[in-house]
């Protein structure tokens, strides 16, 4: 089979196209900001404390939250199955303290019967490592009575 001019162009052109692609744009490393590393180890602080909440893990409570917090935390384990979905709004970091706004749905089951809460709240935490050092607004770790 015998291609055409114009197919050679096309074929041609796609192949330096491809080649140019793979071989001629520069990878960068992007190193993240000190903003962006603390803001995900924020995130992922508080993600550990709802799945700590919902599984009953008081030891990670403890380890990720002021001892007040985290007992006031331990005092509302008293259901019997739990979800709870965070939905992000704001994250503000100012020195060394982050604030994370956020929205969040809840479902606590006790002796059968489930009541559904949510809000609005906002965590701060700050440390190396990081702990909520206070919650404002509607708890999602309170449990509605």
């Amino acid at each position: 089979m015998v291609m055409k001019s114009s197919e050679r162009f096309i074929v041609l052109l796609c192949l330096s196209i491809s080649v140019f692609f793979l071989y001629g744009c520069p990878k960068k490393t992007v190193k993240p900001s000190a903003d962006s590393l603390m803001t995900l180890e924020a995130v992922g602080v508080l993600e550990e404390v709802r799945d700590a909440f919902i599984n009953k893990k008081e030891s990670v409570l403890e380890r990720d939250m002021t001892p007040f917090l985290s007992s006031e935390a331990v005092q509302e384990l008293v259901f019997d199955s739990a979800t709870i979905s965070y939905e992000y709004k704001l994250i503000t970091i100012k020195d060394e303290k982050v604030t994370i706004m956020l929205t969040w749905q809840g479902n606590f089951t006790k002796n059968h019967e489930t009541r559904n809460n949510g809000g609005t709240c906002f965590f701060t935490l700050q440390g190396n490592p990081m702990k909520v050092i206070q919650i404002e607004g509607e708890n999602p770790l309170s449990i509605p009575r």
